[in-house]
């Protein structure tokens, strides 16, 4: 009389493996958005931390910190006050800030005339570089606008995207 009967335990691992799928289906398709989700607003918060470095200093640059600002490669940023106007990252140059990527995520630029970094002027201002970034994760991507007076909008909910 102590026990589970047979219809019980077959109840309960039904059960149990219809959760189980749930829980996959979500670590599947959920993370990766959150993750796009939390990297974009952290992309937001570094582009507007150069604006204001700008706009305090004499104008920033950002570009990829591994090209040594010789392209957008998809991996993590840096924003520095270029004090020579070489168009690069020197030793003593202030550095305004550091976005690094966790593995799978990729940050891409495009835009109009292609240039290998931005350039924020002292007003805060892009010199017509007005364009997006593509950030990726496992498949998914979303979009933040820039303007070429360097304002920043979120673009697209995170989807699956043929460029990730």
């Amino acid at each position: 009389m102590r026990g589970f009967t047979l219809l019980e335990l077959i109840t309960t691992l039904i059960i149990a493996t219809i959760l189980t799928i749930f829980a996959n289906n979500i670590t599947r398709d959920y993370l990766p958005k959150q993750r796009i989700i939390a990297k974009r607003n952290e992309l937001v918060g570094f582009l507007q931390l150069a604006r204001a470095g700008a706009i305090q200093g004499k104008g920033s640059l950002i570009c990829s910190q591994k090209s040594q600002c010789q392209g957008f490669d998809g991996g993590g940023l840096i924003a520095f006050i270029d004090a020579n106007k070489n168009k690069k990252h020197d030793d003593g140059e202030k550095v305004l800030g550091r976005l690094t990527l966790s593995n799978g995520t990729t940050i891409f630029r495009n835009g109009w005339g292609k240039q290998k970094f931005l350039s924020y002027d002292s007003m805060g201002r892009l010199h017509y570089q007005n364009g997006h970034f593509l950030i990726c994760n496992s498949g998914y991507g979303t979009t933040i606008i820039l303007n070429w007076r360097g304002r920043v909008r979120s673009g697209s909910d995170p989807a699956p995207n043929e460029d990730c």
